[in-house]
């Protein structure tokens, strides 16, 4: 099941790794380019999906990591800021077609698709984007450390859009 957060970007869970069918619905479904994997390796062992980047690339689809340890936060603001900059937007604006997956889809692929959303549109703030993330997939952002660090990273957009406001 594909969350839409913005036409294309998708937030998902795991991808079954059983077989490439996931792989396959991402590629005839959302037409996938980037799957962007936020487990961190212990998490891939322990679940059995060693397989990702193996099963993604046969179906055409580039696999990049920005491993986030299960119900906690990306390491700073400045890291994941330059992590979407560099390697998601440039994706974006080039019309490639990004899934973000965690284990369950909702606590770090909300966070993460949550801080997205605030670097695409500069008119929504930390809450509206939370509460986007919530009404298209219940139960995400439920940990208070990731709602406050989407709020960190709103504060640390604010000050690099407008520097000379933050001082």
């Amino acid at each position: 099941m594909f969350l839409v957060i913005y036409p294309n970007l998708r937030l998902t869970c795991r991808p079954l790794t059983q077989n490439n069918s996931s792989f396959i619905t991402y590629k005839e479904d959302f037409n996938c380019d980037i799957l962007l994997t936020l487990l961190e390796d212990c998490e891939i062992l322990f679940y059995g999906l060693d397989q990702i980047e193996k099963l993604a690339q046969e179906q055409g689809i580039k696999q990049l990591r920005y491993p986030i340890a299960d119900n906690s936060v990306p390491s700073s603001e400045e890291d994941l800021h330059k992590f979407i900059n560099q390697q998601l937007l440039p994706q974006l604006n080039n019309k490639k077609n990004i899934i973000i997956h965690c284990f369950a889809g909702l606590n770090r692929t909300g966070t993460i698709g949550a801080c997205l959303l605030l670097e695409i549109n500069p008119d929504i703030n930390d809450q509206q984007a939370i509460q986007i993330i919530r009404d298209t997939r219940k139960g995400s952002i439920s940990h208070s450390g990731q709602d406050e660090f989407i709020t960190k990273y709103y504060q640390y957009l604010q000050k690099q859009r407008h520097p000379t406001e933050s001082k």
